[in-house]
């Protein structure tokens, strides 16, 4: 049986729906040019942003709150409606400290044991 839903309605059904997702997730995208864009979804294969935002392409950084937590290379996979759904090419977690190019020769201590 088909059902017939008028475009208004369905409309206001996807902006309920993007509504509640821009609720639910702190994160958002930047692009190459800085600007950022909030995401609706996000998980281990890939993410979504709304429709009626700008395309991305390339790579990205992936932010949550203030904090960069990945570096990504993506594509445009599919669009589904009220959304854009992007998949990682390449996804890097960024590491909370610069990474050391020399061994360090000091000795630390591994644990603490106290006497008596």
């Amino acid at each position: 049986m088909d059902v017939y839903v008028p475009k208004q309605i369905a409309d206001e059904i996807v902006r309920q729906a993007n509504a509640e997702n821009k609720r639910r997730t702190a994160m958002e995208v930047a692009d190459a040019n800085g600007q950022i864009i909030p995401l609706l979804s996000f998980g281990p294969e890939g993410f979504s942003v709304a429709d009626d935002a700008p395309r991305l392409r390339g790579e990205v950084k992936i932010k949550q709150g203030s904090r960069h937590i990945l570096d990504c290379l993506i594509v445009a996979a599919t669009a589904e409606p009220g959304a854009i759904v992007y998949e990682y090419k390449r996804r890097t977690h960024v590491l909370a400290g610069q990474p050391l190019d020399y061994v360090s020769d000091r000795v630390r201590p591994i644990g603490l044991i106290e006497r008596g």
